[in-house]
Parts: structure tokens; sequence; C-alpha cells
């Protein structure tokens, strides 16, 4: 991100993933499976990001437009879970 241009927030192509390191921040691995490929301009705030460590884990994140994504597997593969909800600022995960 650069403040002063603009056109760097935005995921490269519309083809938003979610980045794992696995070594502490030497190596990163891309993690798009699921996501969309093109158009996929949308914001995730801070806060709209979780992990769910209960059983096989999952990551969960929130748009600002409203979509509820999965990444099952630790984020191997996405699924939107909700596509319609009002913009999402903060996602926790929690044992009930």
């Amino acid at each position: 991100m650069m403040p002063l241009e603009p056109m760097t927030r935005t995921s490269p192509g519309g083809a938003p993933a979610v980045w794992r390191s696995e070594s502490g921040g030497d190596g990163w691995t891309r993690l798009a499976k699921g996501l969309p490929k093109k158009h996929g301009y949308f914001t995730v705030l801070r806060d709209a990001m979780d992990i769910d460590e209960l059983g096989a884990p999952a990551l969960y994140f929130g748009t600002t437009t409203g979509q509820l994504w999965i990444g099952r597997e630790g984020g191997e593969e996405w699924e939107c879970l909700f596509s319609n909800l009002p913009p999402i600022h903060c996602v926790k995960v929690a044992v009930v």
C-alpha cells in the first residue's frame, strides 16, 4: 500500500488472495482457491479476519461489501458463506 498511489491498494488484476507464512515471514504461500479470479475488488478491515483452531483449522474474513468467507484446511480452499450482509467490520470466532 502506498497512500499517494491508490491503485496499489487493490489486489492485482482484481484477484484477491490470503498469504500464509510458515517460516516466520521468510517465505509466503498464496491462498486463493475459490476466491474470485477477477473483479474481486473488496476491502477486508483489520479486525474482520479470525482463525478457528478447533478441529480442522479454518480462517474467516468479512468484507465491507457484506461477504463472509471461510477458508477451510487453513485457507487452502475458500467459500463464500454469505454475500448479502451489511458491511462487516469485525469477525470473531467463538465456541458456543
